[in-house]
């Protein structure tokens, strides 16, 4: 599961990058552009990539419970990437609610 989470990863980052460059053409008004399905192919795979994160979360803290040691100092790393991962999440859904087209 976490090598088809780096192949999301991967994917999104490429999805970005596309949906930055196309939406730069956009607002310079150079052409149509394919903005619309590159953003809703990122947002499916972001959907995925959460569903897998979440999963692979609540599996690493049902272990620690099981094994009676949390270990927080020696797992700051993990939830920097889960806290950063939320925050992430956060600006995607204000990005969504200011330049979504609801209609």
């Amino acid at each position: 599961m976490r090598k088809w989470n780096a192949i999301l990863t991967a994917a999104i980052m490429v999805l970005f990058l596309l949906h930055a460059i196309f939406g730069a053409f956009q607002l310079f008004g150079v052409g149509p552009t394919a903005l619309k399905a590159v953003a809703w192919a990122a947002l499916v795979l972001v959907a995925a990539h959460t569903l897998i994160g979440v999963k692979l979360t609540v599996d690493t803290l049902r272990a620690q419970h099981k094994a009676g040691a949390r270990y927080f100092r020696e797992n700051a790393l993990f939830w920097a990437r889960r806290i950063s991962g939320f925050a992430v999440m956060v600006l995607l859904l204000f990005h969504f609610n200011a330049f979504g087209d609801n209609s």
